[in-house]
């Protein structure tokens, strides 16, 4: 990697996690190291202190001009206003019809960016949008055009049989009309009955064959601001306008400013207009084309992921070449960024400012992190970058995969605890955009807040490239989610974590904590010296990246563990009711009763809360008196549980609760009122039934209440049971089952099993099969009787 790369490598960056996890040292070896170079700065105001340099303070102070000898070369990204270097002023004079004005005009070239940008569009001076331009680059209208006026005199002859006297412009007004000479203000010598339509004067023709000098007033409207825009391209040519008032001494034809773009400003001196002296002046700018990777295309784009990229190859950022970045990562950050959170926002991550070229490039890439909660991160030598999105894991690491002990920190330390998020932003949307520092609607959470004892902590934080008041709020929306996952682990592991990378999520089971395929983010990767891999882990959630409408979490969507809590005892889930024929029970007397078999779901909570004691209690429904009747206790890890005996056709109210080996008894979870069936439900069904050669054969059922089986047939394909022949006489008791006889040819066997009420199954379970026909013993010759000339008529039945 380039040597520029190399000296920034061995800055520190952190504490990233708070009190566990120091800083990362990035080795100039950087095969040796893999660690999360710019944990953003949205993500690092979550972790982090703020940088040393305020992204806030740059965009505000940057929009004011500035007088230096020396100027940094400015990258300007998406859609901003800044103002920039004064790289030339100078005065000349003014001249009109009647005098001279000593520097009545001021020159200025204000260098905005130092590269080629998409547009400038409206230009600012003092707050003040300056409107539109003419073709030549002067105001049409507002303050900046100054309205003049100025009285002329002219003779005019008026001979007889002329009314009409045409004139070379047209006159605001009237002042007089006056014969020269005559006594004044003499009636005489006044001209009475004129008018004026346009540039022609009218007359009387009382006053024909004389002379008068009309004076009138003249206006006339004139800029005094003159503006011209250039993109720096680098066929750019010097201002052809400015060059000539400077007669080709102080700016020539060779002052391109070649890529750099930039504003060539005249002001007019008027002591009304400004009265305050110079204006600042600033503009809007359409900033920097970027390479697109998914298309090799360059243009304008406010993609984050495509920014990020542009500033990290760019000689004024980080000069890395196109091979130390990995392209990949690029692409699908930028996919990520051209998403829509939904129809009243920009796409998903934006990037809008100026990354200042006398900024430390770390702290202008902290700031670019602010727009999507994003990381760029050091992993073998090659830089990635990740915009802010959840990431399913394709790793899981277990017990096995450890080379020692464990470390986990499993709350946010108190100190770096927050459950608000405050913060400001550029205004630069809307209908009134001010393009300053302003803030935006507090995002709070009052679950986050009950959990921190009712007290609520804000964190403030800087959004210096982001314009939209709502894409703000959702920034910090996602800033306030993810610092609630604050579970950290120090996972010593083996080289069996090779395959992952800083940045990568992991899944982690480890039963002990109660983790099932948690999800956790790497935060650090190293190698150690005993030939293993340090990891640090960061707790991970799905949910921490969605919008929902503004919506706050109001629920840990990420548990910290599925280990049950102490002194809390979970509910019983799922709980049903059920009875008929699968549930009847035969006394010892051989009687059949019905029962009611009550089952509930073993869940990981009530499996991991020891074995203690499951209770159920029940009811007759239509009891006058609420007395619950309860039965002896099951084990804890049970599933179900039997209630008899029961009345058949009577409802009964059934519920169940787990109580803890320390005699801690969890809530009621209540089935719905049961009503109880019993012998006259239908046998279940008869689960198979085949043709074994000459024997039928199937499955028996597990009924209490069963007398046997019925088995029926029909010719043809034909599953009627009712209207069926018998195959047997009485009931099957058993299987398989050999008939004596058989019927021939196509048939439909059908069987259902029998209670000892006589109740059938509710559906048949059938054979469709074809039986050779049975061979007749004794034949000593066959005749064709008719084949003989038999003419008589055979009668078959």
């Amino acid at each position: 990697m380039p040597q520029a790369v190399v000296a920034v490598s061995v800055w520190i960056f952190g504490p990233a996690l708070g009190t566990t996890v120091a800083g990362f040292l990035l080795s100039s070896t950087f095969l040796t190291y893999a660690a999360v170079y710019a944990a953003s700065y949205v993500y690092g105001a979550v972790f982090a202190k703020k940088p040393p340099t305020s992204g806030m303070g740059d965009a505000a102070g940057r929009q004011q001009i500035v007088r230096s000898s020396t100027s940094p070369r400015n990258l300007v990204y998406g859609d901003v206003v800044t103002s920039g270097t004064l790289a030339f002023a100078a005065t000349t004079d003014r001249f009109t019809s009647d005098k001279i004005h000593r520097n009545g005009y001021l020159h200025m070239v204000i260098l905005l960016a130092a590269h080629e940008v998409d547009a400038i569009g409206e230009v600012y001076l003092n707050e003040e949008p300056v409107g539109a331009l003419d073709a030549n680059g002067f105001v049409t209208e507002g303050k900046y055009r100054k309205d003049r006026s100025e009285t002329v005199k002219i003779s005019v002859n008026y001979t007889a049989g002329s009314q009409w006297v045409d004139l070379d412009e047209v006159p605001a007004r009237i002042v007089s009309l006056i014969e020269p000479g005559a006594a004044y203000p003499s009636t005489s010598a006044v001209a009475v009955g004129y008018t004026l339509i346009g540039s022609r004067l009218y007359i009387p023709s009382t006053n024909a064959n004389r002379t008068f000098v009309l004076t009138f007033e003249k206006k006339s409207a004139d800029s005094l601001l003159r503006i011209r825009k250039y993109l720096g391209t680098n066929a750019q040519q010097a201002d052809p306008d400015l060059v000539a008032a400077m007669k080709g001494d102080r700016w020539t034809n060779d002052h391109r400013l070649a890529g750099i773009a930039y504003l060539y400003v005249r002001l007019e001196w008027d002591a009304d207009t400004f009265e305050t002296g110079i204006p600042n002046i600033k503009a809007q700018v359409r900033g920097r084309k970027v390479l697109d990777p998914r298309t090799s295309t360059t243009g304008y784009s406010a993609n984050w992921a495509l920014c990020v990229y542009d500033y990290l190859r760019h000689p004024e950022g980080f000069g890395l070449a196109i091979d130390d970045i990995d392209t990949a990562s690029v692409i699908a950050a930028a996919n990520i960024s051209d998403e829509f959170v939904d129809s009243l926002q920009p796409k998903r991550y934006e990037l809008h400012g100026v990354c200042y070229a006398d900024n430390a490039p770390d702290d202008n890439l902290k700031q670019m992190m602010s727009a999507a909660g994003g990381s760029v991160v050091l992993s073998g030598g090659i830089m990635r970058v990740h915009a802010a999105a959840y990431d399913v894991p394709t790793v899981t690491l277990t017990a096995d995969d450890l080379r020692g002990t464990i470390k986990v920190q499993a709350r946010t330390p108190r100190k770096e605890l927050f459950n608000a998020v405050k913060g400001t932003y550029v205004n630069g949307t809307g209908t009134d955009p001010t393009w300053q520092p302003v803030d935006f609607p507090p995002v709070t959470n009052s679950f986050y807040q009950g959990q921190d004892g009712g007290t609520q902590i804000v964190r403030d934080i800087e959004l210096p490239f982001t314009k939209d008041g709502l894409v703000a709020q959702r920034l910090a929306k996602l800033t306030l989610d993810r610092a609630r996952q604050g579970i950290t682990v120090e996972f010593p592991a083996k080289l069996s974590a090779m395959k992952l990378k800083a940045w990568d999520t992991v899944n982690v089971t480890m039963p002990k904590f109660g983790w099932v395929a948690k999800t956790f983010r790497v935060m650090e990767w190293k190698l150690s010296s005993d030939g293993g891999i340090d990891l640090v882990l960061r707790e991970e959630a799905a949910a921490a990246y969605q919008w929902n409408g503004g919506q706050p979490l109001l629920f840990d969507p990420a548990r910290d563990t599925s280990l049950p809590i102490p002194g809390v005892v979970p509910a019983l889930e799922n709980v049903q009711a059920a009875s008929g024929a699968a549930n009847l029970v035969m006394q010892a007397d051989g009687t059949i009763v019905p029962r009611i078999r009550l089952s509930w779901d073993l869940t990981q909570a009530v499996l991991l809360s020891g074995s203690g004691t499951v209770q159920i209690e029940v009811q007759l429904a239509d009891d006058d008196e609420d007395v619950w009747t309860r039965l002896p206790g099951l084990p804890g890890d049970s599933t179900f549980g039997f209630v008899g005996p029961v009345i058949e056709g009577r409802a009964y109210l059934l519920r169940a609760r787990l109580v803890s080996r320390r005699g801690v008894a969890g809530p009621w979870s209540y089935a719905a009122p049961h009503i109880v069936v019993g012998k006259s439900a239908p046998p279940t069904d008869v689960p198979w039934f085949i043709i074994d050669g000459d024997r039928l054969a199937w499955g028996g059922i597990d009924d209490v209440d069963l007398a046997g089986y019925r088995i029926r047939f029909h010719y043809g394909s034909n599953a009627s049971w009712s209207d069926a022949a018998p195959l047997h006489a009485g009931l099957l008791t058993s299987s398989p089952y050999t008939p004596p006889t058989r019927p021939q040819g196509d048939v439909t066997l059908m069987i259902k099993a029998v209670d000892t009420s006589g109740n059938e199954s509710a559906n048949v379970t059938l054979i469709s099969s074809s039986f050779a026909a049975i061979p007749i013993g004794n034949v000593v010759e066959v005749f064709d009787m008719q084949a003989r000339g038999y003419a008589a008529t055979f009668l078959t039945d």
